[in-house]
């Protein structure tokens, strides 16, 4: 059975809507708050910088209200060295 393999979306939109534009805290405060319920009154951005291989290591985490929140993408293509990665 052959896999398909879809190629049209990548990571850039899901850090783009929830790290990089304007409106990216409060995206991200309204994803929160719609997978919690739980309304935040503060967030802050936050990143592990120069992690290992990459100049980032997490797309899209956050300080909401003092806890530590990382919204993460599932990967949609198959990647022999996931494991690796």
């Amino acid at each position: 059975m052959a896999v398909s393999v879809t190629r049209k979306h990548k990571d850039t939109v899901f850090s783009g809507l929830l790290y990089s534009c304007d409106n990216a805290v409060e995206n991200s405060k309204e994803l929160y708050k719609a997978l919690t319920g739980k309304t935040v009154q503060h967030a802050e951005k936050c990143r592990l910088e120069d992690a290992l291989f990459y100049e980032f290591k997490n797309d899209v985490a956050y300080i909401m209200d003092g806890k530590w929140v990382c919204f993460i993408e599932h990967q949609s293509a198959i990647n022999p060295n996931m494991p690796l990665r």
